[in-house]
C-alpha cells in the first residue's frame, strides 16, 4: 500500500512539474535560441529577431522574473545591447454597432519574445540571447 502511495506522489509531483506549478513560475531547462526574420538587411532597414525560450514565466513583464536581452556584434567590433519584448500576435475584427463600429482583438498562437534591430553599418553581425532570472544566467548560442 505504502508503495502504491509513494508511486502516485510522485507521478502528481511530475504532472505538476510539467505544468509549471511548483516552482518560481518558471522550469528550470532554459533552453535559448535567437533566429533572424531575414538573412540579409539593407541599412536602416528593420531586422527582427525573434528569440525561442522554453521556459514560461508567470508574468513576462516583470523585470524581477526575466530580463532578456539580444547582444549585437557589430563588424566594426561595437557591442550593442537590445532589449527584448514580449509580444503576441493578434487578430482584429470590426462589429458595427447601430452608427458606429467596435473593434475586437482575439489573440492568436502563443506569446514570443522579440528584438527589432536597424543596422547603422554595413557588414556581418553576430547575435546572441542572455537571459536573466531567477534559475541564473543563460546565454543562446550566436548567430550571424
Amino acid at each position: 500500500m505504502r508503495q502504491t502511495t509513494a508511486k502516485t506522489q510522485l507521478i502528481v509531483m511530475c504532472v505538476l512539474a510539467a505544468a509549471g506549478f511548483g516552482g518560481q513560475g518558471a522550469h528550470n531547462s532554459q533552453q535559448l535560441t535567437v533566429e533572424s526574420s531575414q538573412e540579409k538587411v539593407g541599412q536602416y532597414e528593420k531586422l527582427e529577431l525573434l528569440i525561442r525560450l522554453d521556459t514560461q514565466y508567470e508574468n513576462p513583464f516583470d523585470p524581477d522574473q526575466i530580463d532578456l536581452v539580444v547582444l549585437l556584434d557589430a563588424p566594426s567590433g561595437e557591442r550593442v545591447t537590445l532589449p527584448a519584448f514580449y509580444a503576441q500576435n493578434y487578430e482584429r475584427r470590426q462589429f458595427s454597432q447601430g452608427r458606429s463600429g467596435r473593434n475586437w482583438y482575439y489573440p492568436v498562437g502563443q506569446g514570443n519574445w522579440k528584438a527589432r534591430f536597424a543596422p547603422a553599418e554595413t557588414g556581418r553581425y553576430s547575435a546572441a540571447a542572455r537571459l536573466k532570472g531567477p534559475s541564473g544566467d543563460v546565454q543562446s548560442a550566436s548567430v550571424q
